[in-house]
């Protein structure tokens, strides 16, 4: 079967997973049911004969991607599996070799994907990463650009500066179509943020709050003024950052991740005026409502970015906004991201 991504891809694809000079053949497979059944397996040739090494059957109804990408900076590619399993989701396991079995590394959700080296620096985070676009609401989309730091994939900084621009004109086109549409607004200012556009950000972020002036309190209201204290942190005005910030402190009970958002803005200002335990409090806090969230528990411990704590490695393992979240506030105490 032929996946979808990436282009030019087929049914039946070679590389060098062991990394010793000789190719793996990796072939997808339907077998033409309704519903289909699908699967991949991988073959090397052992004494002249092709031996198939491994296989798995698929999930979802087509393979939405099928390829190679040294994720790891090992110098060989690991392989990358989408499944179909709805029109604005698939999910994506990656597999590295160890030894002549494949091993899975981790799994994640998208929606859309690129796949490739966004960034110069090709540091012990691996030489590609993904690019990540996970649905929202009508054409909007939450996009990350993640990087294997060898223990998870994590938000990968370095690669925002060449990926992100593609990510601004995308929501400007879309707004073309729909200029009131306050989820284009806020994801337009969180990709001019990335790109290093805080002005740019701060604007969109309140056109967004100026049309949801008058309206009842709307999901994204949270949302949009966050992301106007992180460009102004972006342009270190912090005492300004925590006047916008600071409001929104105790009101997003409901909503753990706005929470946690709020938390890292605040500690990312109170750092930028060297208070650093003041943001090392925040930081911690913002941990512990992700993952207090993830376990749903009441019952949380301290985790003090231990990479040995099962509950938070599972959570990085998630793949999920949450867990990249998560990742942030890691890096910013002191965490091994990179």
């Amino acid at each position: 079967m032929v996946p979808d991504q990436p282009s030019g891809g087929g049914a039946v694809q070679q590389a060098d997973l062991e990394g010793n000079g000789k190719n793996e053949v990796l072939v997808t497979y339907s077998n033409g049911a309704n519903p289909p059944v699908l699967g991949a397996a991988l073959f090397s040739k052992q004494k002249g004969q092709w031996q198939k090494l491994w296989s798995v059957t698929g999930q979802g109804y087509a393979v939405s991607y099928a390829g190679f990408a040294d994720l790891t900076g090992e110098g060989r590619p690991e392989l990358l599996l989408g499944w179909r399993m709805g029109t604005t989701v698939s999910g994506l396991d990656i597999y590295t070799m160890s030894g002549q079995n494949l091993q899975k590394m981790t799994s994640l959700c998208y929606s859309k994907l690129d796949v490739g080296n966004f960034t110069s620096q090709k540091g012990s985070h691996g030489t590609a990463q993904l690019a990540v676009w996970q649905h929202d609401t009508g054409d909007a989309y939450q996009v990350e650009v993640l990087g294997w730091n060898g223990k998870a994939l994590v938000p990968d900084g370095d690669a925002y500066l060449n990926y992100f621009p593609k990510v601004v004109s995308y929501y400007q086109e879309q707004l073309k179509g729909m200029p009131d549409a306050v989820f284009y607004w806020y994801y337009l200012a969180d990709a001019q943020l990335k790109v290093g556009q805080p002005q740019a950000a701060i604007d969109s972020a309140r056109q967004s709050l100026a049309i949801l002036a008058g309206r009842p309190d709307n999901y994204y209201k949270g949302y949009d003024l966050v992301v106007e204290g992180n460009a102004l942190n972006a342009q270190q005005n912090f005492t300004d950052a925590q006047k916008v910030l600071q409001p929104l402190v105790g009101k997003q009970q409901n909503d753990g991740t706005l929470a946690a958002r709020l938390d890292l803005a605040l500690g990312d200002s109170y750092r930028g005026q060297l208070n650093d335990s003041k943001a090392e409090e925040l930081y911690q806090a913002a941990i512990d409502r992700l993952v207090k969230d993830y376990a749903n528990s009441s019952v949380v411990e301290k985790l003090q970015y231990d990479w040995n704590n099962p509950t938070l490695l599972k959570l990085l393992d998630e793949g999920s906004p949450q867990s990249w979240l998560a990742a942030d506030c890691l890096r910013r105490l002191g965490g091994p991201l990179h």
